[in-house]
């Protein structure tokens, strides 16, 4: 984990700021998950998944109440910023070539297609409670994740040689194939440390 990175670097990162995303690219369409902040198991309710603005969102991202009357709240994924040319540039002239996509010490750099999220980056917009579902990385390559703030966000790895220990443990618990569920399960860091994995 790198702190500081904004300042070490020079990042701008007021193009990455809700209302400079709204005026540039507001009238793009973005994947959001409606999905429940509160439970932490590995049966998840499943998200459901919508399409709208990325204007509509970054709206909605600043209301004083997100859970609507089920309590579930709302999270924008997967965006595709490869054609987002200030952003691109501003990542590619900031971040050391051996985190950086396509960078010449990346071995992604010679795959005929990119991989959003991997050779080509990929935006996240959260509010509080927002959770990524646990999964195996793309082609079980490295990623990196870059927190634009305010808020801090949480992130947890089991590293490969412990995974299928994972997995059988939750599998006899749970009669879940952690594999089979990828993104429709959360689980507390408590069960890992329970079962001695090792979590980072």
């Amino acid at each position: 984990m790198f702190r500081n990175f904004q300042k070490a670097t020079d990042l701008n990162k007021k193009i990455f700021e809700p209302d400079y995303l709204s005026r540039t690219h507001g009238q793009e369409s973005v994947d959001v998950l409606n999905q429940d902040p509160e439970v932490k198991t590995f049966h998840r309710t499943p998200h459901i998944r919508n399409q709208q603005k990325l204007q509509t969102y970054i709206n909605y991202q600043k209301k004083e109440k997100v859970k609507d009357e089920s309590g579930r709240i709302s999270f924008a994924v997967n965006i595709d910023i490869g054609n987002w040319e200030a952003h691109i540039n501003e990542l590619v002239s900031k971040i050391p070539d051996e985190f950086l996509f396509c960078s010449r010490m990346d071995t992604l750099q010679y795959v005929r297609r990119h991989i959003l999220g991997m050779s080509q980056p990929q935006l996240y917009i959260k509010v509080k409670g927002a959770w990524t579902g646990g999964h195996e990385e793309n082609l079980r390559f490295r990623a990196a994740n870059l927190n634009h703030g305010p808020a801090p966000s949480e992130w947890n790895a089991v590293g490969s040689k412990d995974s299928s220990r994972l997995r059988n443990e939750v599998r006899d618990i749970y009669d879940v194939d952690i594999y089979k569920k990828e993104g429709l399960w959360f689980s507390d860091t408590d069960f890992c440390l329970a079962k001695k994995i090792p979590v980072v």
